[in-house]
């Protein structure tokens, strides 16, 4: 399908069908979004091609309803009365919902006035509230929220969210912001210059891009090729293969993992299931025979049926990460928060520049014995790293130590791997902060497991009750230098938070009033250079687990004395590297060393016991982050690298395992932190999908 306009095509050679659900329009101004979206509601016609259009209204009153860049409002109506043009019933029974959807849209008290009295941003509220009022069966919206004060964006979309949830409507909206697409949408479509460059699921798109133009839609992305890993991250990323992509080195290279698209070589598959949202028309190979109707069809060929492919450059919904293959080159896609830049005393990497810009840090390498220099991105919890400072590069990625050989085993789990038995989940999102929405990373339950603490991205501590609802929040005294990830509720009601970039341990009572704090930087007797977690025993003595190159537990008595300390930096039995996590139980200690994936076992006075292992029954464990047990005297541990919870005995031997990486309600992405009460409930920070889920066995 083909738009022309003055001097140069808007729309060149589109080919596209829509889905059902939430779909984002994506592109910079100019791009043609709005030109697309034109078709889509009929307001223009294709110069060439097709563009069929024909949604069905099932129940609701109008089958499309259109919010255009200038809000297409009526001067001499009211906002009232807009709504009440637009509401099936609105002159029985619609009074009290034309009032409550005004009001969620904060132009409650302009209902009685005209357009020409409100402001550009109050009438782009007007414009989005008469859509949602109309009920249609799906709406349209050209930068919907554009000119709306940032900081009143998140409430606002949180109404368009409940309203979709309650009709069953969809959505298609432009925008230009990667945030508002990652946070609202699960479909988009990429337009640059007129032409569409990507159509398939947002998540598919963010963690595994076929390309690095792709990658950069969806924002900040640190694209390497193989070479720049081993010179970058110290690793060869494919064993016996080359770069340069010749000879016999090249012939050996891996083929794409499943659902991977080979741009140069081969046809873009096609997605195995979808529901196509069909305006009128047929739906999509392999969908549902009860797919809901409601989609659009572009061709360039006039004669073309109903099932066009999707454009080059769409992928298959795959579940798991893996390296992208163009041409020759193999790359790999790590967003800032899969990659963890740290300070050491000694490296071949030293910082240039360092900008914090909040979510993301923009940081300027130099190699010293190479003399290159690229920029990588990360999201650390605060500003810390300054020019002149030795840093590392950590890859918070399984699926790249596969590829460096490093003896894994794979994220797939055998048909015949023990299942934890959940019989049913509950997801709760994490409170926004402002127009942010932070991420939990550290979660704990009280004594009587009836509130449950948490600990964000935003350096707040959440205290929620057991069905979700926030209670009562506080702040870390400091953020600025970074936020913690972990929190301990105590024996007597106080919650522990091992403050990371601050070298301290923090002790608030359970309304969040400072009662102590212990512990400054340092590699000495109780000092600490990046405390991670902690757990208490039965005596009220505190484990405090630390990383950063001096990675070991200390034993501090209740009143803040140091008893003992124990393990090191390293690979061998009693050594770790980045202790995540900490539970006392019967006069052990045990630890989730994460880079090594595994557990390791110590007495309380920090004698070696022994890394929890079967012979030949390995766990395989990647990236174990937390760890606590249950009533039934078994340890559960969230694997970071894997997205799942897996349950061991105290012996190692694996029970059982839930979940996989992923974006539904049986998936996590990074979960960061669990607990688990005294009966059979488990909840997980389930960090990468920003919200707490609750497992019950």
């Amino acid at each position: 399908m083909c738009l022309d306009g003055a001097g140069a095509p808007r729309l060149t050679d589109v080919c596209v069908e829509i889905l059902d659900g939430v779909t984002a329009v994506l592109g910079p101004s100019g791009s043609g979004k709005t030109s697309l979206l034109n078709l889509l509601i009929g307001f223009e016609a294709p110069d060439r091609g097709t563009c069929t259009a024909s949604p069905t209204a099932g129940g609701q009153a109008l089958a499309a309803y259109w919010v255009p860049q200038n809000f297409g409002l009526w001067p001499h109506l009211t906002a009232r009365e807009h709504l009440r043009a637009v509401m099936p019933g609105a002159e029985t029974d619609g009074a009290a919902r034309i009032e409550h959807v005004l009001a969620a849209f904060d132009i409650g008290e302009k209902a009685a006035s005209h357009t020409g009295e409100m402001s550009h941003g109050e009438r782009a509220r007007l414009a989005v509230a008469r859509a949602l009022a109309s009920s249609a069966a799906v709406l349209i919206m050209d930068e919907p929220l554009a000119s709306v004060d940032p900081a009143r964006c998140g409430a606002y979309w949180r109404v368009i969210r409940s309203e979709l949830r309650s009709t069953g409507a969809s959505l298609v909206f432009s925008t230009h912001a990667p945030d508002v697409v990652l946070a609202e949408a699960e479909h988009v479509l990429c337009v640059t210059d007129g032409k569409l460059l990507y159509a398939g699921a947002v998540q598919d798109l963010y963690w595994r891009p076929p390309s690095e133009v792709l990658a950069r839609c969806l924002g900040e992305a640190n694209w390497l090729t193989c070479d720049e890993v081993a010179l970058w991250l110290g690793m060869n990323a494919i064993p016996g293969s080359s770069c340069l992509g010749n000879g016999e080195a090249a012939a050996r290279r891996p083929e794409p993992p499943e659902g991977r698209v080979d741009l140069t070589d081969a046809a873009p598959r096609q997605p195995a299931r979808t529901r196509a949202l069909q305006f009128g028309l047929s739906t999509k190979l392999g969908a549902p025979a009860s797919s809901r109707a409601l989609g659009l069809n572009i061709s360039t060929d006039p004669e073309a049926g109903t099932t066009s492919p999707p454009p080059p450059g769409s992928v298959a919904p795959v579940r798991s990460a893996a390296f992208t293959r163009s041409g020759e080159t193999l790359s790999v896609c790590l967003r800032p928060e899969q990659v963890e830049i740290c300070r050491v005393e000694h490296s071949s990497l030293v910082v240039r520049s360092s900008q914090f810009r909040g979510a993301v840090a923009d940081v300027e390498l130099e190699h010293r014995e190479t003399g290159q220099v690229r920029v990588f991105h990360h999201r650390p919890a605060g500003p810390g790293l300054a020019p002149g400072h030795c840093v590392t590069i950590r890859t918070l990625l399984s699926f790249l130590l596969l590829f460096c050989g490093a003896g894994l085993s794979t994220s797939c789990d055998r048909s015949d791997t023990p299942r934890l038995g959940v019989r049913e989940s509950h997801a709760w999102p994490v409170p926004s902060d402002g127009t942010r929405i932070p991420a939990v990373r550290g979660i704990a339950l009280s004594a009587d497991g009836t509130e449950i603490f948490t600990i964000d991205t935003a350096a707040r501590l959440l205290v929620l009750d057991r069905n979700g609802t926030l209670l009562r929040q506080w702040r870390m005294p400091e953020s600025k230098a970074g936020t913690p990830e972990d929190l301990t509720v105590l024996r007597d009601g106080c919650v522990a938070v091992p403050d990371t970039h601050y070298h301290r341990v923090v002790v608030f009572d359970r309304n969040g009033v400072l009662r102590r704090q212990f512990g400054t930087y340092g590699t000495g007797p109780g000092q600490f250079v990046y405390p991670v977690s902690l757990a208490e025993d039965d005596k009220g003595n505190l484990y405090v687990c630390e990383y950063g190159g001096n990675d070991r537990i200390q034993k501090f008595a209740p009143d803040g004395k140091l008893l003992a300390a124990f393990g090191g930096f390293g690979t061998k039995p009693g050594e770790f590297q980045r202790p995540a996590g900490i539970v006392w139980h019967a006069g052990k200690v045990y630890v989730a060393d994460s880079t090594n994936h595994r557990i390791q076992a110590f007495t309380d006075s920090g004698a070696f016991v022994g890394v929890l292992e079967v012979p030949g029954a390995p766990a395989g464990l990647q990236f174990p982050y937390d760890i606590t047990i249950d009533a039934h005297q078994t340890l559960l541990v969230a694997e970071w690298g894997a997205g799942r919870v897996s349950r061991l005995g105290l012996d190692g031997r694996l029970l059982g395992r839930f979940g996989s990486p992923g974006t539904d309600m049986d998936q996590f992405l990074t979960p960061w932190g669990l607990a688990c009460d005294g009966t059979s409930r488990i909840l997980v920070a389930d960090t990468g999908n920003r919200r707490i889920v609750e497992l019950r066995l």
